[in-house]
């Protein structure tokens, strides 16, 4: 999700940035990774889950997804509010990936210098890593060893370094 907002804001106000990191993003559907309609599917059923599972079940099951999976690093603990809950239930459908449509195109004409990292054991992510390497963009795509979709618990130093840079 935030990779999409990351986006439309570097669209919108491209006097702003000079530069962005994206982490684990996909800008754009890959139809033959998730269709439309089993995309509308999860948001759904997660966005229910959001608003009815009792809060440790939810974010047990949040972290089995098979996405998710691929960090090695436990996930980051997270306080329950109602608040929170309907946020993140909203979030699914108001930021959706089939709502906020950005595509290949819309990336290869991104104003800043957009760079891409992957972990590369996020099989799901590397698909859409392969896509944007096919595409003229500006800056640099990177895969990380040993590192899952999470890649801020599981390669923290890596990020560091970037942000140093």
């Amino acid at each position: 999700m935030g990779g999409r907002l990351a986006m439309h804001a570097l669209s919108a106000y491209p006097q702003r940035f000079a530069r962005a990191l994206l982490i684990s993003a996909a800008p754009f559907l890959i139809e033959h990774v998730q269709t439309v309609s089993e995309r509308a599917a999860w948001e759904e059923t997660w966005r229910r889950k959001f608003l009815s599972e009792p809060w440790e079940t939810l974010c047990v099951q949040w972290q089995e997804q098979s996405v998710l999976k691929s960090s090695s690093s436990p996930a980051p603990g997270r306080r329950q509010s109602v608040e929170l809950r309907e946020m993140l239930a909203l979030s699914l459908t108001q930021w959706s990936l089939r709502e906020h449509r950005i595509t290949a195109e819309d990336v290869k004409f991104l104003p800043a210098t957009v760079d891409y990292v992957f972990g590369a054991l996020d099989q799901k992510y590397l698909a859409i890593a392969k896509v944007l390497r096919n595409l003229p963009v500006q800056g640099q795509i990177t895969t990380i060893e040993n590192a899952g979709h999470q890649i801020l618990a599981d390669a923290p130093d890596w990020i560091a370094q970037w942000v140093a840079k």
